[in-house]
């Protein structure tokens, strides 16, 4: 039994970290397996933003930019911010596209699911003032 713990000492404090190292890996692979469908939908819900924010910054076809956060929007999984990014785009969107009444709502339920999450509350509370300064009904 000496003899087992001298060899393994004689391997020197890099083996000890990379076996720990490996250790931590498969820990996380397995609890990571669990929640493999969230992962994959939080990716998609980041593929979803990307693809909207490009066809609206560049291409300038808030239609599908909307439709491209609305997808995202109906993935689970999601976390807070990026639930809360996706709502406030799609908020905008729906602006660019006139429909007043539809952002307002959506910025409101933003504020009712994430009024902590910043910068994203916050840019709500400013659209939904600038809303009902221009005579919009504010739900």
């Amino acid at each position: 039994m000496g003899s087992a713990t001298s060899s393994s000492d004689s391997r020197g404090p890099s083996h000890r970290r990379r076996y720990l190292a490996t250790l931590g890996l498969v820990g996380l692979l397995c609890a990571g397996s669990a929640g493999a469908d969230d992962a994959e939908d939080w990716t998609a819900a980041r593929s979803a933003l990307a693809e909207g924010m490009f066809l609206e910054s560049g291409l300038g076809d808030f239609a599908g930019a909307c439709q491209q956060y609305e997808r995202g929007l109906a993935l689970e999984g999601l976390g807070p911010e990026i639930e809360a990014e996706l709502l406030i785009r799609l908020a905008a969107g729906r602006e660019r596209l006139g429909d007043m009444d539809a952002a307002s709502e959506i910025l409101t339920q933003l504020l009712a699911l994430h009024a902590t999450v910043q910068p994203w509350a916050a840019l709500a509370h400013l659209r939904l003032l600038r809303l009902s300064e221009h005579g919009r009904r504010i739900p």
